[in-house]
């Protein structure tokens, strides 16, 4: 008989993995887009599903086979694999986000590739032994035609499907872990900090972006487990036996004589993993800082 899946992987099983996550998520190995080209795309995007001369790339490899379908609103469909994907994360890496007159020009003449065997010079990605991996699944999950797919829900399929802030790269020989949890969970939290914080530097120099909002009567902070999980120390200190307890989007507090720190276990993982690495924390449970790291400042309540 087999035996029950565990809902929850055992901590010891666990923390392997999400050290392994943080590390990569930190790690200068990991090709990253620099978040102005992100929130670029991020932009190009919003307009190219609303332009309804633009087709819609659809990752669906069994309607390859068929002659490229038009949906009911008139909007062509392109179905394809990853490789769009690969395309605009390519461009993406390089600094580059076309306009969306280029996209035109682009798509009308074949340019942005649909098959993996076909990626031309976008083809280096796989040669250099990368896999692309989504934070958020683009995965339709439907047997529906293409053309009985809501219009709406394919709009967002190529907004995921393209968008390089829902992208992350690991190595072909770990393709793997691109599937995992946890590790997606780890990259979603550290690339999408490095955006507002980019964002957040970028705004009052240029006024273009305004400053995210102060919590709010609407936007409470993450306060669900201050209570229980919350302890008091005379600097900053980790302790396992809090920590490890939570799920990554749950929080825990610090008390110290210099202020509260505040961060959810995913932060603290991303933010501090030679602390969640270390052998200290490992094998004492604690790992305290004599001298309080830049890195934590802006965790302060």
């Amino acid at each position: 008989m087999l035996p029950t899946y565990p809902p929850r992987l055992p901590t010891e099983l666990r923390e392997p993995i999400l050290a392994f996550a943080s590390a990569w998520a930190a790690s200068p190995l990991r090709p990253r887009v620099q978040p102005e080209v992100a929130h670029a795309w991020d932009a190009l995007l919003r307009e190219w599903i609303h332009t309804p001369a633009l087709p819609l790339f659809v990752r669906k490899d069994a309607a390859r086979r068929r002659p490229a379908p038009t949906h009911p609103s008139g909007r062509t469909l392109v179905p394809c694999d990853n490789s769009p994907a690969i395309w605009a994360f390519t461009l993406a890496l390089d600094g580059n986000c076309p306009t969306l007159a280029e996209v035109a020009a682009l798509a009308a003449n074949g340019e942005i590739p649909v098959e993996l065997t076909k990626l031309g010079r976008f083809g280096a990605f796989y040669k250099e032994g990368w896999k692309l991996a989504h934070v958020d699944g683009v995965g339709l999950r439907t047997r529906t035609p293409l053309e009985e797919v809501p219009l709406d829900t394919l709009k967002e399929h190529l907004r995921l499907l393209l968008s390089p802030s829902n992208h992350f790269a690991v190595p072909k020989v770990w393709a793997g872990l691109g599937e995992i949890p946890e590790v997606i969970e780890v990259i979603r939290t550290c690339d999408a900090q490095a955006r507002g914080d980019a964002l957040r530097t970028a705004a009052p120099a240029s006024g273009a972006v305004p400053p995210m909002p102060a919590p709010g009567p609407t936007q409470p902070r993450r306060v669900a487990a201050l209570r229980t999980n919350s302890y008091r120390a005379t600097r900053l200190l980790f302790r396992a036996d809090v920590i490890e307890g939570l799920a990554d989007d749950q929080s825990f507090r610090i008390e110290t004589p210099d202020g509260a720190y505040e961060m959810t276990r995913a932060e603290f993982l991303c933010t501090f993993p030679n602390v969640a690495a270390s052998n200290t924390y490992r094998s004492t449970g604690q790992y305290s800082y004599s001298t309080t790291p830049a890195k934590a400042r802006r965790f302060l309540v």
